[in-house]
């Protein structure tokens, strides 16, 4: 009598995709190994990326992680973020900004506020940033830039329905593996999927903003993200 079918570990990642609990962090974390496995070094390097964090000095992918609406905001002792005190010219400039940070470290702010009233999330800038802000709104103090929370969460979509759609493709060439090995054969069909892979995160991107224009006009904004993120 057989046993019961084994899920190849290209299934498995679609299939957690798809599960609300598991956290997009972990998905990057194991689409890296998988990647690695099948050799894929721009789907590994991309998502090694997403797990640092993009350093000042390095590009970033256009336009998930490129936002506006963007708010200075200064620390005060006793009383917490409160808006900085600068001019319209320099709030305009900083509206439009790069979230670089770590897949992590944004998926803990999202998930930390997830449920309450305040959903804009203040991210701090690099201590270099900081300084020439200092200098510019002669402010000194901590500074940080609020960042809505429905940013944040099109981005860790666009991640997850990015992973997904790359596994997909993986699936639908036929690629199943003996666990986690796999034939040059596989290496090589897989490499063909990998060559799509900016025209996936777009894909994934676009399909993200639909899910949250469509929760928004129904009344319902964040209940697409409730799900993706696992809250």
């Amino acid at each position: 009598m057989e046993g019961p079918a084994v899920s190849s570990v290209i299934e498995t990642l679609i299939e957690e995709t798809r599960d609300s609990s598991t956290y997009v962090g972990d998905l990057a974390t194991r689409a890296r190994f998988l990647a690695s496995t099948l050799r894929q070094k721009p789907v590994s390097e991309w998502l090694r990326q997403e797990l640092d964090g993009y350093p000042e000095d390095a590009p970033v992918p256009v336009p998930y992680r490129q936002t506006s609406g963007g708010v200075l905001v200064a620390w005060r002792p006793g009383m917490g973020w409160v808006e900085a005190p600068i001019t319209d010219a320099v709030n305009e400039r900083l509206s439009r900004f790069e979230i670089r940070d770590g897949i992590r470290d944004l998926e803990s702010n999202a998930m930390h506020q997830a449920g309450k009233r305040q959903m804009d999330i203040p991210v701090e800038l690099p201590e270099e940033r900081q300084l020439e802000l200092r200098v510019e709104t002669r402010l000194d103090t901590r500074l940080a830039l609020v960042v809505p929370a429905r940013n944040l969460q099109v981005l860790l979509a666009t991640l997850r329905l990015g992973i997904r759609r790359w596994a997909e493709g993986l699936a639908a060439a036929g690629l199943q593996g003996s666990g986690t090995s796999f034939s040059k054969e596989d290496r090589s069909v897989a490499a063909a999927i990998t060559d799509e892979l900016d025209s996936l995160i777009e894909a994934a991107h676009a399909e993200a903003r639909q899910q949250q224009a469509k929760s928004e006009s129904a009344g319902q904004a964040g209940s697409f993200f409730s799900r993706l993120l696992g809250a």
